[in-house]
């Protein structure tokens, strides 16, 4: 399993996962009025990155 592992898998697995960790904290960053709308696209696009990162670990995508 582990094997599967390379550096661009594991940098999107993260990535996205911060993203969605952060979301808010990204749009406090940016200076950017928080919106329940705008927070939802942030963790959509961090959970499509991550899920990039976790599909190239299982050999999916």
């Amino acid at each position: 399993m582990l094997s599967n592992v390379d550096g661009v898998s594991l940098f999107f697995a993260l990535f996205g996962s911060i993203i969605v960790y952060a979301a808010k904290y990204i749009l406090k960053l940016f200076k950017i009025k928080e919106d329940d709308i705008k927070l939802i696209i942030i963790k959509l696009i961090g959970l499509v990155i991550a899920c990039i990162g976790f599909f190239r670990i299982l050999k999916i995508f």
